[in-house]
């Protein structure tokens, strides 16, 4: 690959900038030359989702009690659909299928610094238009100024 995606490269970017980050990925990835890349940040999400199955309660507050439950909920705030029981029951074995060992250095909490990095960047979000088609508006970050036309 010649080029890097831009997404890609302000993402690592950011992950570089987080103090202890390249330090934790050497340590998590120590037979590569340059361990912090987006493949190696794919495979850190994934063992840390792996702790999906762990026990109940699920979220933040321990309001979920059954696997089943949680999938539904997340299917609907985060996909906007609402699951059958038989789709649940099929995501749910699926889910119990996924065998394997994590390392515990990739499902410890991680220890975030104080303050995020001072980085600026602009977002592109789709805009309804009075046509009913979506418009593109460029927004900085602190700036809620549109800029931009439909």
């Amino acid at each position: 690959m010649s080029s890097v995606d831009p997404q890609v490269a302000y993402v690592l970017g950011v992950l570089e900038s987080i103090p202890g980050y390249v330090e934790a990925f050497e340590e998590a990835f120590p037979d590569e030359e340059a361990p912090l890349t987006y493949d190696n940040v794919d495979k850190a999400i994934g063992a840390f989702e792996r702790k999906l199955m762990t026990p109940a309660p699920y979220l933040h507050d321990g309001s979920i009690v059954s696997l089943e439950e949680i999938v539904g909920k997340m299917a609907e705030y985060q996909l906007g659909r609402v699951l059958s029981d038989e789709e649940v029951a099929l995501i749910v074995t699926f889910l119990g299928s996924l065998k394997g060992e994590v390392h515990e250095e990739f499902v410890a909490e991680p220890t975030l610094p104080e303050t995020a990095p001072k980085r600026r960047r602009a977002t592109t979000i789709p805009q309804p238009t009075e046509q009913g088609r979506t418009g593109d508006r460029t927004l900085s970050e602190g700036n809620s100024d549109a800029a931009g036309a439909d």
